[in-house]
């Protein structure tokens, strides 16, 4: 296969969207072990997190899917993507300010809902550019 410009910058963005996936991802997974160790949470509650932000990243993605066909998804992503960099921080300020089970919760199924209006919109635009 021949690199061209056009495919080269196809390849660069491409390569930065599974990147950017791939880092939330580990974040999200990491979670329980951020809870038990850093937070001195119980392992069933940081556990508890994970099966909360995964469950609600599985019901938004069939969501996230229609929204990227209603509104485009290049314009999906941005949002999607800036909400998420926009949510890290404040979401781990407050998770060491309120160290409650429900703050956890709360935190990872913020975390898991930008992630899957990420993702649903991520690898059709792989494919389709």
């Amino acid at each position: 296969m021949l690199l061209t410009k056009p495919t080269l910058k196809i390849a660069l963005i491409g390569l930065v969207l599974l990147s950017c996936g791939t880092v939330c991802a580990y974040v999200m997974f990491y979670m329980a072990t951020y809870a038990t160790l850093t937070l001195h949470m119980s392992s069933s509650v940081a556990f508890g997190s994970l099966v909360i932000g995964s469950l609600c990243g599985m019901c938004l993605e069939p969501v996230s899917g229609w929204v990227s066909d209603r509104f485009g998804r290049r314009r999906v992503m941005l949002v999607a993507w800036t909400l998420l960099l926009l949510a890290i921080f404040p979401v781990f300020v407050l998770l060491t300010d309120f160290l409650t089970p429900a703050t956890l919760f709360l935190c990872t199924a913020t975390l898991g809902s930008f992630l899957a209006l990420c993702n649903a919109s991520v690898l059709p635009s792989l494919r389709e550019s």
